[in-house]
């Protein structure tokens, strides 16, 4: 049974990270795959399976056992030979989101009303909502220096509850390890459909291009998103300060103004590298303040994309 959630029948779901509001402001839309995915049920996306619908794909020749409703009268007429008509299948998705909790993702500065983690906690169950409404599939990746927990992608009801209580439930991890997770999880992927990374991607980002090689190979069409707190925006800090490392126990003390411009400079480096990592495979890189209005960001993001899919 294919989920259909109501937003006003979701009295028993938690609303940490079910955000109705957010849910509403993009029920409309959908998110589609830009590459040719694989399915068994009907759905929104292009299939590489043939099937009968009403967008034609191909002609091939008549073979002893063809239904003979599907055969191309006009070609007869021009050819004397007979063809079948074949169409493309419009078929379910297969969605799985990698979801770091990795102790940096737990940040929240005082000039953010949320955390890291719980911003992308909840753009996933709404991404996950999304899906599961259109009878896609959709399955969740926790991970730190490695896989955490695993969901398999599934469409019922009863997992998109499961998803939003493993997400709720989770606890800070260690560093992030984002090369070796997809480089173990892209090697068993049976199917095409999307992935959607969602961390702050703090590692080394050259790594990062095996671990996106290997997504590519197993066809994905992939989307990373990138959270930022705020203060990792624009270093608002003065005076003498004392930084800790966001991944280790390394401290730091020293006059803040001194380390502004280096650190603007810096992250500006580090997301230009990510950007750059992702557009060898033509991934986009969509990064994510955690205040601004997560409906608006999304709502956004799905406007460009939906321009974008043909």
């Amino acid at each position: 049974m294919c989920l259909f959630l109501r937003l006003d029948n979701i009295k028993n779901m938690s609303k940490k990270y079910f955000d109705p509001a957010i849910c509403g402001r993009v029920r409309q839309m959908a998110l589609k795959s830009q590459k040719i995915v694989e399915g068994s049920r009907a759905g929104l996306h292009k299939s590489r399976m043939r099937g009968m619908s009403t967008t034609f794909s191909q002609h091939r020749q008549y073979v002893h056992g063809d239904d003979l409703r599907h055969l191309d009268w006009k070609v007869f007429a021009k050819t004397d030979k007979y063809f079948i008509r074949e169409f493309e299948a419009e078929t379910n998705l297969e969605c799985r989101i990698f979801l770091d909790c990795s102790e940096s993702m737990f940040y929240q500065s005082e000039y953010a009303s949320i955390s890291k983690y719980d911003y992308a906690a909840t753009l996933a169950t709404t991404l996950s909502f999304m899906l599961l409404k259109e009878k896609d599939s959709c399955g969740l990746i926790l991970f730190d220096d490695k896989v955490r927990t695993i969901m398999p992608p599934r469409s019922s009801h009863s997992h998109f509850l499961n998803m939003v209580e493993t997400m709720e439930n989770i606890t800070p991890g260690k560093n992030s390890d984002l090369n070796a997770v997809l480089l173990k999880s892209g090697s068993q992927f049976k199917k095409k459909g999307i992935a959607i990374v969602i961390s702050d991607f703090i590692m080394d980002v050259q790594k990062l291009a095996q671990g996106l090689s290997q997504l590519n190979f197993s066809g994905q069409d992939v989307i990373l998103m990138l959270v930022e707190d705020p203060a990792e925006r624009d270093f608002p800090f003065s005076g003498q300060t004392r930084f800790l490392e966001v991944e280790g126990d390394e401290k730091l003390l020293c006059d803040a103004s001194d380390l502004r411009d280096i650190y603007l400079e810096e992250r500006s480096a580090h997301h230009q590298g990510v950007r750059d990592i992702g557009r060898i495979f033509a991934y986009p890189l969509e990064i994510l303040p955690t205040d601004q209005p997560l409906e608006d960001v999304l709502a956004g993001f799905l406007v460009a994309r939906m321009g974008k899919v043909v």
